[in-house]
């Protein structure tokens, strides 16, 4: 996991989840340092994506994505709090 989020998380080493199309993301408890909230830290690990995905026409599409869902406010939707990427 990148440097950015371990500055701003406190994240287990113990996957909670994965989902999206094949699995490939991967979710992992964890607590924001500073607000002691518990959140949940999606990861999308490049190496996992089958060749044919691993280009910037489809990383482009996950940015679109993850930018679309942090704009949603809705009680039963997840609430984006802090997108980051590791290009």
């Amino acid at each position: 996991m990148g440097n950015a989020i371990l500055r701003e998380y406190d994240v287990s080493e113990v996957q909670r989840a994965s989902g999206g199309l094949g699995l490939r993301w991967k979710i992992y408890p964890a607590t924001n340092k500073k607000t002691k909230a518990n959140v949940s830290v999606f990861i999308l690990e490049k190496r996992s994506l089958p060749k044919e995905c691993r280009n910037e026409t489809f990383y482009e599409l996950v940015r679109k994505g993850v930018s679309n869902l942090a704009k949603l406010r809705h009680p039963h939707l997840l609430n984006v709090l802090n997108p980051l990427d590791s290009r």
